[in-house]
């Protein structure tokens, strides 16, 4: 399924994602797995109407972003971005953050092999100078 370009809301945002992961049951079961599936069904359908009381709270809204991300519909999380004022954001996969902080300790440790030369150096400079 295409993913729509712009969302006019949150919800309609929040309601392709939902879409994308199966459906409200299917959802609904993972946001709430201690209701009965059809309750939790209406309990997402009552989220997504902006003229009903029950919003999706702060959990509730993440849970629903990792969804997203974990199906690769980032309808939400791009739409949050967007009425931020925040450029889209690029998802990171496990690997990419591995492979990132590898290189990270790699020149981590590049640095510190150098500091720790240079203060042999000096500390051979100085006591040099203190036989002297």
């Amino acid at each position: 399924m295409q993913q729509a370009l712009f969302h006019e809301s949150i919800q309609d945002a929040l309601r392709e994602v939902i879409r994308a992961a199966g459906g409200s049951k299917i959802v609904g079961c993972k946001l709430w797995p201690s209701l009965p599936v059809d309750q939790a069904a209406s309990k997402i359908s009552d989220c997504l109407n902006p003229d009903r009381r029950q919003h999706f709270n702060e959990t509730e809204m993440l849970h629903l972003l990792r969804i997203g991300r974990e199906i690769e519909c980032h309808a939400a999380m791009h739409y949050i971005a967007s009425i931020c004022g925040y450029s889209q954001p690029d998802p990171v996969t496990p690997a990419d953050e591995v492979q990132a902080l590898q290189q990270q300790f790699i020149l981590a440790t590049k640095e510190l092999k150098a500091m720790s030369q240079r203060l042999e150096a000096i500390t051979a400079r100085a006591n040099l100078t203190a036989v002297r």
